[in-house]
């Protein structure tokens, strides 16, 4: 690492917090924040007008004083442009920002308070009733960075702003941001424990279920639930999430109505997930996991075992988590697209047999998804292709049985 980073804590991830603050009088937004008209419009107005002069305060660091420098005139050259939204992260790069020689990747999310952009004064006018309006304009706003030095294996900074997204959100919904001390060390670890709740997790909840490792990647792609017994509310939190890491759910889209409500029971039962499992904790490693199926599928191992091989690496395996997820998402589509043109190609329909069986996904898991990402109104022979496949795999898992 540079010498500049070295020992000053940046090697493990460096913070900065910004009190964001406008420069102007609150008279030059009155004519759109008075107003009652609450419009999309009308609101993007008053945003612009609040990034168009404005300054960043520094409210704690812990970076050396020339890449805080550089970090803060990155941001405010963003923030200037007028593209950034609350709430979601940015990733930028500095180059050079120590003589030429220092390199820096920074993740910054401006977090804005929802009260509004003025106050009224309680002081009652002498010769009326109404009350003033304080013409001082005051923001409660603030910008949250967090810098690393660049990885040699991907930008883990940009690979994980979802997670780094949410964890800013949770700062400013918990009241961190808003009544942040630089005096209280609580503060300050709340601030940053960044790495460890956002990314570390990884890590953490590979080795905590080494010996679970392929029953919890067939639970999370059936979409089994799962609980957790023994653990603090930061394990379960963590377990939880990692779980839903492993699922494509979230990255498939569920219409309404889709043809799982039309399935007969016994096609139901089939590509209905399991019931919720409960893993039980015991000093930081799960030591029992109640409900969970056991599996022979070559995937899941395989999933299982590139995750443990790396529990060290938090980079390479977000990366495995996404590839993986990836891989189902493609299998599933596949499927759909064949069983579309299986509609008025009843070949297709075979060939869509033969797909599924040569996939890498268990075919009841991929079955589940494919029932639950078809809308029922988008063909009348939509439901009648799927009931097809799901009664040919019932009949090949009963013929394995015997």
């Amino acid at each position: 690492r540079s010498s500049e980073m070295e020992g000053r804590g940046v090697e493990a991830g460096g913070v900065a917090l910004y009190a964001y603050n406008t420069n102007r009088s609150v008279d030059t937004i009155l004519e759109t924040s008075l107003e009652t008209d609450r419009s999309v419009a009308a609101l993007l107005s008053t945003d612009v007008r609040s990034n168009v002069d404005f300054s960043l305060d520094v409210v704690f660091t812990t970076l050396p004083i020339e890449l805080e420098q550089a970090c803060r005139s990155a941001v405010i050259v963003t923030l200037s442009k007028g593209c950034v939204y609350s709430g979601c992260g940015n990733v930028l790069k500095l180059d050079g920002w120590n003589g030429g020689d220092g390199a820096a990747v920074v993740y910054f999310c401006m977090v804005r308070d929802m009260s509004p952009p003025f106050k009224k004064s309680t002081t009652t006018v002498e010769e009326g009733h109404g009350s003033e309006l304080d013409s001082s304009y005051y923001a409660s706003d603030h910008v949250v960075c967090f810098v690393t030095e660049p990885s040699k294996q991907s930008d883990e900074l940009e690979l994980f702003r979802p997670e780094l997204d949410a964890f800013c959100g949770q700062l400013a919904r918990g009241g961190v941001l808003a009544t942040f001390d630089p005096g209280s060390a609580k503060s300050r670890q709340q601030l940053m424990s960044w790495r460890a709740r956002a990314m570390e997790y990884l890590p953490w909840c590979v080795t905590a279920l080494r010996d679970y490792m392929p029953e919890i990647v067939h639970a999370a792609l059936s979409g089994q639930q799962i609980e957790v017994a023994g653990g603090n509310a930061e394990q379960t939190e963590d377990l939880q999430r990692f779980c839903s890491e492993l699922s494509p759910h979230s990255l498939l889209h569920h219409p309404a109505d889709s043809l799982r409500p039309l399935l007969d029971a016994e096609d139901a039962a089939f590509v209905a997930a399991p019931p919720p499992a409960i893993l039980t904790i015991v000093d930081g490693i799960v030591v029992a996991g109640k409900g969970l199926e056991p599996t022979e599928s070559a995937v899941c191992k395989r999933w299982a075992n590139a995750m443990v091989s790396a529990s060290s690496d938090t980079t390479a395996l977000k990366m495995i988590l996404q590839n993986n997820g990836r891989k189902v998402i493609q299998e599933v589509n596949r499927i759909k697209w064949l069983l579309g043109m299986a509609e008025t190609n009843h070949y297709a329909l075979y060939n869509a047999q033969r797909y599924l069986s040569k996939c890498d996904t268990p075919p009841r898991v991929l079955l589940q998804h494919v029932v639950d990402t078809i809308e029922a109104g988008t063909s009348a022979h939509a439901f009648d292709v799927v009931s097809v496949l799901i009664q040919y795999q019932r009949d090949a898992v009963a013929a394995e049985g015997m």
